[in-house]
């Protein structure tokens, strides 16, 4: 009966292990995803900036 019940004990650890590795998993993507979209986000800041300085050096002539 005791190797039973710690044999119960270990699934459950085990699986309480692999869904706490699952969570972390999903976090640090969450946050390469976050991180991506901030790159995206200054990229695009980054082009508005060339083509308005490309305008205005366009206006003169």
């Amino acid at each position: 009966m005791f190797y039973a019940l710690t044999f119960i004990a270990l699934v459950f650890a085990a699986f309480a292990l692999i869904q706490s590795i699952k969570a972390e998993k999903r976090a640090h993507q969450n946050r390469l995803d976050a991180i991506r979209k901030q790159i995206e986000a200054n990229e695009k800041k980054k082009f508005r900036k060339q083509l308005e300085s490309r305008q205005k050096k366009r206006k003169p002539d």
